[in-house]
């Protein structure tokens, strides 16, 4: 007896969202513009973001289908995206705090010795 799995779907649908990103990515990135300006309210700018593709994703399943443009699919990869998105920031965000923390224990006010 086999048991149905979406595993191998899954793990697919998330390789086709990150060529997504990573095609995506080319138009977002230029000139002076660089990631973090797309975040200007930290991770607030990630709750926007992930309610607006969740409300367009409900609007679209509450109209059946019928819409020009968006399909439910294109909002959950977005959803997908924007997700693994604020994960990078927050782990990045955990790392700084890492590093400045670990400065002010390591940092040693002039004429420090210890005992």
């Amino acid at each position: 007896m086999t048991k149905e799995t979406y595993l191998h779907e899954a793990i697919e649908v998330l390789r086709e969202c990150a060529a997504l990103m990573e095609k995506k990515g080319k138009d977002y990135q230029g000139g002076s513009v660089c990631d973090d300006d797309y975040y200007p309210h930290g991770w607030k700018s990630f709750d926007t973001m992930l309610n607006t593709k969740l409300l367009r994703f409900r609007s679209v399943m509450e109209q059946e289908g019928d819409v020009n443009f968006d399909s439910a699919d294109d909002c959950l990869r977005d959803l997908i995206n924007y997700a693994s998105r604020c994960v990078v920031w927050l782990n990045r965000r955990s790392q700084q705090e890492h590093l400045e923390n670990e400065e002010l224990v390591n940092d040693k006010p002039p004429g420090y010795f210890p005992e």
